[in-house]
């Protein structure tokens, strides 16, 4: 998390530093929160679903207390493009899967707090 006031930043203690080509963005419409999403776990060789919320106020992956645990995406992939909007769409776009470069696109709601798959791009990026 940043910490302006002290001018340094620090990792989250439960980030895997095996986990690489993870994709960040901040929703303006989610106060203090990034999502950090897919990857790639060198250890295990495989691409990453997962989606994760850090509180980046209070330093914590938590949304705020008694949030759900935001729900994997239904493509896992490294190296994506996240686009978000104002009114809590968060887009994953493309990437990576190890094998291809899927042309896969979905978005998560965060007030239904799931994702749905969208048209495919016409070609992978």
């Amino acid at each position: 998390s940043n910490q302006p006031i002290r001018e340094q930043w620090s990792s989250p203690d439960d980030f895997q530093a095996s986990d690489i080509l993870k994709t960040v963005f901040q929703l303006e419409s989610a106060d203090n929160i990034i999502f950090v999403a897919g990857g790639f776990d060198s250890f295990a060789s495989t691409c990453l679903a997962s989606v994760e919320a850090y509180d980046i106020v209070n330093g914590c992956r938590s949304l705020r207390p008694g949030a759900r645990k935001v729900p994997d995406m239904q493509h896992a992939r490294a190296d994506m493009a996240l686009v978000g909007t104002r009114q809590g769409l968060l887009f994953a776009i493309g990437g990576r899967d190890g094998l291809h470069d899927p042309a896969a696109v979905e978005a998560f709601d965060v007030v239904a707090h799931e994702w749905t798959s969208l048209t495919p791009l016409r070609r992978p990026r």
